[in-house]
């Protein structure tokens, strides 16, 4: 925690302004003290302390302060997840410590990968945005002028509980087909309030090989812009340069001082110089009518750039800013100055240089994610001293990014979508729930030195390591620069939620769908079918039937992870039992965007009309450039045997929370009935963990 944010607890709590460590230790200490007691029906000599949990105030438990460590120490005054053997919720010693010690060997082994990279490069193809794109709509052609936008997903669910004869017969798809299911609406916002402003730091972590100029901090505002001009376009919204701009200069003339950055052009089209000028001034360099796209950005007042160039440049009168094509045009012209494309090294061709047009893309792919957390991009300083001519090779994929850009805004533009996708890099198939605690406990002790040393570089090279599609985004949050996102690594390992007040992103099946990157037990297929009325049936399978009996229910899983153990088959309600019997399968079918309605001459129709604009998803679309996502490389992790007089400490809050929140979720049946003893666990109820389930 930072000591800004002590001073303000101390203030609101006090009334003093001043700031002591002594305040938030002590608020810690009351915080953990007093509100122990031991598991019920324990067996003699084993106990585990738990913290009082409020199922309607999820944020005072699962983000309190004894949870917001210094990264310099071990935690202090926080409980602690002892096993139990026997227990109906609480894991095993031998499970706790089996479950930490495999982790700990597969982020190891991630770490031994990360640092058998040189800086500044990447796995070869470990930086291509299209393995997100599997089956993403794109936005519509024709935008709303709103503040925001709503769509939501088909899904195909099979039901047998209906006769096949009876469906063909009595239905027609064209106008209802019970098997086809609308899921949740999401509201997508198009707007923010003011643009979000960014800050050039020397501390940023991101280096590049071979003397290469550094231009990482500029194609990120030049991405920003693309992204913000392509929603106007298709808001049919015009956009004009503004009265702020940097007025370019001589290089002979050129006078910097140590902060300067100076971005020599030579000579460089007269375009490109104007719109940099615009994009790197101090404040926005273009406006528009009505609300800023949610990639608008510009540099803080302290920022200084200096445009250089070989001729005198002079301001045209009623000059328009360029298109997103335009603009497409003009970023592959400064890539070429300078060499910003790819190219493989020459030593080692397993490796490839940090493709900086694409870190850049990145970057602003999850600005809209960036902006709703209350961080500020804090970019490194450019370097960019020497022009290239001549050898430089123009970087095509920019132009591809371009043409498919509608694509990725669908994502970017919904910070939830972003975050669901960031912290499913932690998630774990085949883990139960009361085992988070180990599985967080062990990447911590892992990953904590390299967050303390704030290597973000690093850090980054570990998830891809980990998996693909979320480290993309992790790429570009970290090439965004506020470290102030490793305290929230931090604290999503210890509490299982990134901030105070709570987690912004649940694991979201949609989103899962569309990036063919699975973030929940319930994006996994049934395990099994179950045709004896005696058959033990996995709670995880139950729970995914019951999930899709009832798809468009508002009730979602806080986190990812299964239930553990089974239920015989005649204990769960019958509805279920045709799809336990036939192992159906939820499938993505496609998405439906819901816009105003116009007349033949195209205009909006008064009242207001909604209508359907189905969206088949990039795969569908655009079958030449789909990307599959590489595999999940199989790591070595059994663990023979646990070591003499092994043991891990891991904080009790994960597992517990986990556990309470899939408990509470599972227990709405497929009837939308809610009772904790849907969950079929006996004297559950009496558990220390379920003290706040009275109301379920």
């Amino acid at each position: 925690m930072t000591s800004h944010t002590c001073r303000i607890r101390r203030w609101v709590s006090t009334g003093e302004n001043i700031f002591e460590t002594d305040f938030e230790e002590s608020k810690a200490v009351a915080s953990t003290t007093g509100t122990t007691e031991k598991i019920q029906d324990a067996p003699v000599g084993k106990t585990a302390t738990i913290s009082q949990h409020t199922a309607e105030t999820p944020s005072e438990s699962s983000t309190s302060d004894e949870s917001l460590v210094d990264l310099n120490s071990e935690p202090k005054n926080v409980d602690l997840l002892f096993g139990c053997e026997g227990d109906i919720l609480i894991p095993s010693s031998d499970q706790i410590h089996c479950t930490f010690l495999k982790c700990r060997s597969i982020w190891r082994t991630y770490v031994t990968c990360a640092n058998l990279l040189p800086s500044g490069c990447v796995p070869i193809g470990s930086l291509d945005p299209y393995i997100l794109l599997q089956k993403i709509p794109p936005l519509p052609q024709d935008v709303p002028r709103k503040q925001s936008i709503t769509g939501e997903a088909i899904w195909h669910v099979a039901c047998p509980e209906l006769l096949k004869s009876q469906v063909d017969s009595e239905y027609n798809e064209e106008d209802w087909d019970p098997e086809f299911v609308h899921g949740n609406k999401k509201i997508f916002p198009l707007s923010i309030l003011k643009p979000t402003e960014c800050r050039i730091s020397s501390r940023s972590d991101f280096r590049l090989n071979n003397g290469r100029p550094n231009g990482i901090a500029i194609l990120t505002s030049l991405w920003s812009y693309i992204f913000s001009v392509r929603l106007l376009e298709l808001q049919k919204r015009q956009i004009r340069y503004s009265l702020k701009r940097l007025s370019p200069v001589l290089i002979k003339d050129v006078e910097s001082q140590p902060r300067d950055i100076v971005i020599y052009l030579g000579c460089a089209s007269r375009k490109l110089t104007r719109w940099l000028c615009a994009v790197l001034a101090s404040g926005l360099g273009w406006q528009v009518t009505g609300p800023l796209p949610p990639w608008t950005t510009h540099y803080e007042e302290n920022t200084r750039f200096i445009i250089a160039t070989d001729t005198p440049f002079s301001f045209l009168a009623h000059e328009r800013p360029p298109s997103s094509c335009e603009a497409a045009d003009l970023l592959t012209e400064l890539c070429t100055l300078f060499d910003f494309g790819s190219s493989l090294t020459d030593h080692e061709k397993s490796f490839e240089t940090l493709q900086q047009p694409t870190a850049a893309f990145l970057a602003a792919l999850v600005l809209p994610f960036y902006n709703k957390m209350g961080l500020q991009p804090q970019l490194p300083m450019p370097s960019m001293t020497t022009v290239h001519r001549g050898h430089a090779t123009p970087p095509g994929y920019i132009r591809d990014y371009i043409d498919d850009l509608p694509y990725y805004m669908t994502l970017s533009i919904h910070p939830p979508s972003v975050g669901s996708i960031i912290w499913s890099i932690f998630w774990e198939p085949g883990l139960d729930c009361n085992l988070v605690s180990a599985w967080f406990g062990s990447i911590l002790e892992v990953v904590r030195p390299i967050v303390e040393a704030g290597n973000l570089e690093v850090l980054a090279k570990i998830f891809m390591a980990r998996r693909q599609s979320p480290a993309l985004l992790w790429f570009g949050i970290f090439v965004l620069g506020d470290y102030e996102f490793l305290d929230k690594i931090v604290s999503y390992l210890e509490t299982h939620d990134e901030q105070l007040g709570g987690s912004l992103s649940w694991p979201d099946v949609d989103v899962a769908a569309w990036t063919g990157s699975k973030q929940s037990f319930l994006d996994e297929d049934a395990l099994g079918s179950y045709e004896d009325i005696f058959a033990q049936v996995p709670r995880s399978d139950l729970l995914r039937h019951r999930f899709n009996f009832r798809l468009n229910d508002f009730d979602m899983p806080r986190f990812g992870w299964q239930p553990f153990g089974h239920v015989i088959k005649h204990e769960i309600e019958p509805e279920l039992w045709p799809r336990l019997e036939t192992r159906c399968s939820r499938k993505y079918k496609h998405w439906i965007w819901w816009l105003p309605a116009k007349d033949k001459n195209g205009v909006r129709l008064v009242p207001e009309v909604i209508v359907p604009d189905i969206q088949r998803g990039f795969r569908r679309d655009k079958v030449k450039h789909t990307k599959s996502i590489p595999g999940q490389v199989e790591l070595d992790s059994t663990i023979a045997e646990i070591p003499g007089g092994f043991d891990c400490k891991v904080m009790l809050g994960p597992s517990r929370d986990a556990t309470f929140h899939i408990m509470s979720y599972g227990s709405k049946d497929a009837a939308g009935d809610r009772s904790l003893e849907a969950m079929v666990i006996p004297r559950i109820r009496e558990h220390s963990w379920m003290l706040d389930s009275r109301g379920i």
